[in-house]
């Protein structure tokens, strides 16, 4: 889906180019996109990545090998797990507690931000499923549909990505803050 660009926009409108949909919602009959593991998409533009710090410095840190040589990890995991061989190395005058308390920080300001977008999607769906019914125009039902496609794309986009916000902060919350705005667009189309 990168033919576009590495965005989220340019990513969904790929698949709006070809009409594709991974499965419609079975309340909302919306065409949905399931996003899939986008680590690497969320991290390009984010501080870490300005820097030039790859995947590996973080996640696989050295650590002293059989022969007492410093080797990379070969165990893909947190950070936070060993937080002096990855973070502190770099960020020399911090500690594993304040540096822990930023991540722990950065990652719950957007999983609250996250759990209200997802409160705002299930009352979207919701309003979909009772749309013909309270008689509101097809017109209206289509337009709101593909508000709410764009919406969940955004919001999965986060949900999907393993770093609760912290590989991007800035773009984990932007594309909250998307599918928030075009969930209201959506509630707002169903209500005219």
């Amino acid at each position: 889906p990168s033919v576009n660009g590495l965005d989220p926009t340019s990513m969904m409108e790929y698949y709006d180019e070809l009409g594709y949909s991974d499965w419609v919602h079975p309340s909302a009959g919306t065409e949905l996109l399931k996003v899939q593991h986008p680590e690497w998409e969320t991290y390009q533009g984010s501080v870490h990545n300005s820097m030039g710090i790859s995947c590996i410095t973080c996640h696989m840190p050295e650590v002293e090998g059989e022969s007492g040589d410093k080797i990379k990890s070969h165990k893909w995991t947190s950070p936070l797990k060993h937080i002096e061989a990855s973070c502190l190395s770099c960020h020399s005058g911090d500690t594993k507690e304040s540096l822990t308390k930023r991540v722990e920080g950065l990652q719950a300001s957007v999983e609250d931000q996250m759990n209200e977008a997802a409160l705002s999607l299930v009352s979207l769906i919701e309003a979909l499923k009772n749309a013909e019914a309270e008689g509101i125009s097809e017109e209206n039902i289509v337009e709101a549909r593909k508000l709410h496609r764009a919406a969940q794309w955004y919001w999965d986009f986060v949900f999907v990505e393993n770093s609760e916000g912290f590989h991007n902060n800035a773009k984990s919350v932007e594309l909250l803050n998307m599918s928030m705005d075009l969930t209201m667009q959506a509630m707002e189309k169903l209500n005219e």
